[in-house]
């Protein structure tokens, strides 16, 4: 018979509780009523075999009592001091129900109070200024007169936009994501789209050259600030407003901070640009960028906080330098085996959910993917050291660690949620503290060589170490690696 895995319970503020003392140590009043309301707890307890609690709970189901948080407190030997408002809570269980009769998707779940079911409560959510909701529904008609906002559709609704005037969602900062348009929003759009595509067309048809990108003219060098650096041409600033911008061909280096903040959506980047120093797209609206093979250093933090997708380094860079996609958009990246070095943060945050690491990089520094959507990754057998929080936050579901490795640093897996196993290469001889605290691992087994593991290292009462061939306790195991070193 498979084990059966036990979830924790959510008191909020990151806390997960996973035995009885620890729900009382860290009681939730609201929370414990909702799990009560949506029958988590009474399962939560019988998985735990709190028998007696577990019958008190059910009896409480089944009573009359106007406010159950005070019942569960009586249960739980907690003085409820404030009045909780079940309604509520009973209306977000009741809407809980019907969402996850609609999606499995955890993240839209896990938002379910910035779910609009009807046109009725997407007002209620612009009202209160939500900057991102979720679409539920058949139909709903958005208003261009509230600004950045992010619509997400959960069940493909077809949306409908207001008005007739001309639609420019970028420039109002309204994003729509898995919806389906009206007959008469697609028609809107198309008339629009084509307008453009001729007016893009007049600019463009007096050229002969033969690369797509030549199609587009040089932007005017009014719209730039230049000097002089080392008797290289530096581009110090940006300060035009279109959004595809040509650099001259004479530019040596982009400066720090030159598109910061700009309007630029698409850049392309001549062959006589050897440097893009740092910050120099940060906090940008780019998307679109065009690296030639010349650029051999790029600055930290450059592209941190861009709207970046997609990008191809160039051939020729040897180091990912410090922060570098930062918090950015980014979904995609080819490395070029070239690089050998990858510094901390450079994909903290970001959106990118594969990789593979080039052959000849030593470690994965710290923070390296900290809270980013990384799902899968290919780590070459040149790494030698997971450093902290690595892979702290991220979606990671399954990863095989090459042999190289030796050492696995502080909460480098920590807060996993989706990582199950894990395979530690037999060189490992050490593993730092709170590696995968609070990653729901079902087992692991540790290598026979390894000298040292520190402390909460695994946090999970229900996963198996294997040490030497034995199962041990995840809080004894430390004590075992040390006894076994002497």
């Amino acid at each position: 018979m498979a084990k059966r895995v036990k979830f924790p319970l959510d008191m909020g503020n990151e806390i997960m509780v996973r035995d009885i003392d620890e729900l009382k140590a860290n009681y939730n009043a609201e929370k414990v009523t909702e799990y009560f309301l949506n029958g988590k707890l009474l399962t939560w307890l019988e998985d735990r075999y709190y028998d007696e609690e577990a019958a008190q709970v059910k009896s409480l189901a089944d009573s009359s009592e106007n406010d159950p948080a005070v019942g569960l407190g009586r249960i739980f030997g907690i003085e409820i001091s404030s009045e909780i408002d079940v309604e509520m809570l009973k209306n977000r269980a009741e809407r809980l129900a019907k969402l996850r009769e609609i999606t499995s998707d955890d993240e839209i779940i896990s938002n379910v109070d910035l779910v609009a079911f009807d046109q009725e409560e997407l007002s209620d959510l612009l009202d209160e200024e939500k900057q991102t909701i979720y679409l539920c529904g058949d139909k709903f008609r958005l208003p261009i007169s509230v600004k950045n906002v992010r619509y997400i559709g959960v069940n493909s609704p077809t949306i409908t936009i207001s008005g007739n005037e001309e639609i420019d969602l970028e420039e109002i900062g309204i994003t729509i994501e898995k919806c389906t348009f009206s007959e008469d929003t697609q028609a809107r759009l198309k008339e629009q789209a084509v307008t453009k595509a001729q007016t893009a067309r007049k600019q463009y048809e007096n050229s002969s050259e033969s690369v797509w990108h030549d199609f587009i003219p040089y932007t005017d060098e009014k719209n730039f600030i230049f000097e002089y650096k080392d008797d290289k041409l530096c581009l110090k600033k940006y300060v035009g407003r279109d959004e595809i911008v040509k650099i001259p061909d004479n530019v040596n280096i982009i400066g720090e901070e030159a598109f910061k903040e700009a309007k630029a959506v698409f850049v392309i980047i001549p062959d006589s640009v050897s440097e893009i120093d740092e910050d120099a797209f940060i906090h940008s609206n780019l998307k679109i960028i065009i690296i030639p093979d010349s650029v051999t250093y790029i600055g930290r933090c450059a592209f941190m906080d861009s709207k970046i997708k997609n990008i191809k380094l160039p051939y020729g860079l040897t180091k990912i330098n410090n922060s570098l996609f930062y918090d950015s958009s980014l979904e995609n990246i080819i490395i070029p085996d070239t690089v050998t070095e990858i510094e901390e943060a450079a994909f903290q945050g970001t959106k990118i959910k594969t990789i593979e690491l080039p052959y000849g990089i030593t470690k994965i520094s710290r923070y390296l993917f900290d809270n980013s959507s990384l799902e899968s990754i290919k780590i070459p057998e040149t790494v030698i050291e997971i450093e902290e929080s690595a892979f702290f936050g991220t979606k990671i579901k399954n990863i095989e660690l090459p042999n190289s490795i030796i050492k696995i640093g502080d909460r480098a897996f920590s807060c996993c949620y989706h990582l199950k196993n894990i395979n530690i290469p037999e060189n490992v001889i050490e593993i730092d503290d709170w590696a995968f605290n609070v990653t729901p691992l079902e087992s692991i087994n540790l290598p026979d060589g390894i000298k040292r593991i520190g402390s909460y290292v695994f946090s999970s009462a229900e996963t198996k170490v294997i040490y030497r061939g034995k199962v041990y306790d995840v809080n004894s195991i430390g004590n075992t690696i040390r006894e076994n070193q002497q």
